[in-house]
């Protein structure tokens, strides 16, 4: 684990210093994809069978919240402190802070995480985001950093997430190659943009609105024909 956390620490570095990159991150999963949930609770609170909240997780590392744009309600967000053998800490979102702790301050508060996760203090709450899909309302979610929890081991997906104010064409090969150079045995082919992500999500509902779109043409051309055809034929017996 602290090998695993050296390598991506040094990577993140290297991607940094490409000119015009403003923000580097990593996460297990990405927005609108994989989900799975682990059983979460306030500490010294009391839960009926089969009642226990549950919560997505997130495996980030320190940069990963504000290279997405995911803002800040309350406490802070991830930073030097957050070491292998320092206090616990994770991020929660405003709907988990809600289940947890209705009407109160989540911060400095203790969640209870399964999955040997353990008991973590709460020092930031941030905004929601909408992770299963469009449609569906925000579920609760938490975020750890991946230095205190030895989250990804051998054979996890790591995303590589950058935030840039240059164009992507021109960005993408910059860190390409910075990529290469770090470790050339690295894949470095598969590059998307948030936007896209956000296309995919919304492709099924698009292509269902087109289709309803093009019925309601069509049905609005045999009506127009046959209204044409019965005005004509009125028109023919009057003559």
């Amino acid at each position: 684990e602290e090998a695993a956390a050296r390598y991506l620490d040094g990577m993140v570095e290297r991607i940094a210093a490409v000119p015009g990159v403003e923000s580097v991150g990593l996460t297990d999963t990405l927005p609108l994809g994989r989900n799975r949930e682990f059983v979460v609770g306030a500490k010294g609170a009391t839960y009926l069978p089969g009642q226990y909240p549950v919560a997505f997780p997130r495996v980030v590392n320190e940069n990963y919240l504000q290279t997405m744009g995911i803002a800040l309600r309350a406490g802070r967000y991830f930073d030097a402190r957050d070491t292998a053998g320092a206090q616990k800490v994770v991020i929660i979102n405003e709907t988990l802070a809600r289940q947890l702790w209705p009407g109160q301050e989540a911060v400095g508060k203790i969640v209870r995480v399964s999955w040997g996760v353990g008991d973590c203090l709460v020092a930031g709450v941030v905004a929601d985001v909408r992770h299963s899909s469009l449609e569906e309302k925000p579920r609760g979610e938490f975020y750890v950093d991946f230095h205190q929890t030895g989250g990804w081991g051998e054979g996890l997906a790591v995303e590589l997430v950058v935030r840039t104010a240059r164009p992507v064409r021109a960005i993408v090969p910059d860190v390409r190659a910075a990529l290469k150079e770090f470790d050339a045995s690295l894949p470095s082919g598969e590059f998307t943009t948030l936007e896209q992500i956000v296309d995919r999500a919304v492709a099924p509902r698009r292509l269902i609105t087109d289709l309803l779109g093009g019925f309601s043409s069509v049905a609005l051309v045999l009506a127009s024909i046959g209204l044409y055809g019965v005005i004509a034929y009125s028109v023919g017996q009057h003559q």
